[in-house]
């Protein structure tokens, strides 16, 4: 009966080793199944927004702000922190779209080419420069200046129309969305209003 018993289980190994053994050849084909790519992108994607999303809250926070610009802030003193001579540069391009409208697309677009850009993730670099400007301590033109002496020479947070009018040699690129329905729906993707209204503390 044992014999009979270990004879049974024989053919069962083989047959869990052969499925293993298949897996694993599938994991490592060179080239993979539409369903690993599709595998693949979608959790290195939700990986990836989850280190964003996290990483962006803590700025928001202050964690990331340089020590200089924690510095400034604490001392009421604007320093300028300007970058060696070689890195030192002036605001070229400014871009005047509203969030939702590929302004993400276009800042990594431009990093590409070289640019040093002004988006999101540099503004805690920035603070000080912010703090300054809303305390009428410094005014547009300077906090161009700053930047372009601090290594930028693009932004998307500290411009307007009327400051890149009055300065020619400044280009802007205006980004927009292909109608209202489309602005509004992705909005409601990337924070959803409505959803949250619904929860405590606003509702019970």
């Amino acid at each position: 009966q044992n014999l009979e018993l270990k004879k049974m289980k024989f053919p069962t190994k083989l047959l869990v080793g052969t499925i293993v053994l298949t897996c694993l050849l599938q994991s490592v084909s060179a080239r993979p199944s539409n369903s690993q790519e599709q595998n693949v992108s979608y959790y290195r994607s939700f990986f990836q927004g989850l280190q964003v999303g996290f990483t962006t809250f803590l700025s928001l926070m202050g964690y990331y702000e340089d020590e200089d610009v924690k510095e400034a802030l604490e001392t009421g003193e604007l320093m300028i922190n300007e970058e060696d001579e070689e890195h030192q540069t002036e605001i070229k391009i400014v871009g005047l779209g509203l969030g939702r409208t590929g302004t993400t697309s276009l800042a990594i677009a431009l990093e590409i080419l070289g640019y040093q850009v002004v988006h999101d993730d540099e503004q805690p670099e920035i603070t000080d420069l912010f703090d300054a400007w809303e305390e009428d301590e410094i005014d547009m033109d300077e906090v161009h200046e700053i930047l372009g002496l601090r290594g930028f020479n693009a932004t998307f947070k500290t411009a307007n129309y009327k400051w890149v009018a009055r300065n020619e040699d400044v280009k802007a690129i205006l980004t927009v969305r292909d109608n209202p329905d489309k602005y509004v729906k992705s909005w409601l993707v990337a924070a959803p209003f409505l959803e949250i209204v619904k929860q405590r503390p606003f509702t019970w």
